[in-house]
């Protein structure tokens, strides 16, 4: 669900849900603290959806921030056939060459190669997934990207993002919708208990 902001003149706003494609138009009956009850003005509410639309949406992947590394936390060699570094990650080199893998301290992979390198999750219950619109947002060296995509099972079971000449991934989000929210991480007790059937 986004929020679009609010209409002056009549103080309507519409939300629109974007799983369903429905529309929703509503009016603002709330009181704003004065007492003769005056309704909210459009400044105070856009104040509010503001608020209401940077709230981060459910992650799908796990692990976001590559914190769990059971295996170890360096790796190396060619990977062109690709095989699992961070816990729940698959790295596949695109490109000739060795690569070196390894866990940043708070939080993140690095990633030495000369050429492009995908970094991918399996996701589970993809066919849940098919046909729906979803967001991949990734940060490399602190900068953030993103994609909107409709996402196909039959295609691929996995998200994945691609990373060439080297640099560190802060941490990668898949979440329904065409927008992108903050990717916050779940405690890390959390993150262990949901990662353990791995």
């Amino acid at each position: 669900m986004a929020l679009d902001q609010w209409i002056t003149n009549t103080k309507r706003v519409q939300a629109h849900d974007k799983l369903s494609d429905t529309t929703y138009e509503f009016e603002s009956v709330f009181p704003d603290g004065d007492p003769d009850g005056t309704p909210f003005s459009a400044a105070e509410m856009n104040k509010i959806i503001d608020a209401i639309n940077i709230l981060p949406n459910n992650n799908l992947l796990l692990d976001s921030h590559f914190r769990l590394w059971d295996e170890g936390t360096s790796f190396s060699g060619a990977y062109t056939s690709g095989g699992y570094t961070a816990t729940l990650w698959w790295v596949k080199n695109l490109s000739d060459g060795d690569i070196r893998v390894s866990r940043v301290e708070d939080g993140g992979m690095a990633i030495q190669a000369a050429g492009t390198v995908q970094v991918s999750q399996p996701i589970e219950g993809a066919k849940l997934l098919n046909g729906k619109t979803v967001t991949l947002s990734w940060s490399v060296n602190g900068v953030e990207h993103a994609k909107t995509y409709v996402f196909s099972a039959s295609a691929t079971n996995a998200a994945t993002v691609e990373l060439t000449g080297g640099g560190t991934i802060n941490w990668v989000k898949l979440e329904l919708g065409e927008s992108a929210t903050p990717c916050v991480p779940r405690p890390l007790t959390q993150e262990k208990q949901l990662a353990l059937r791995y």
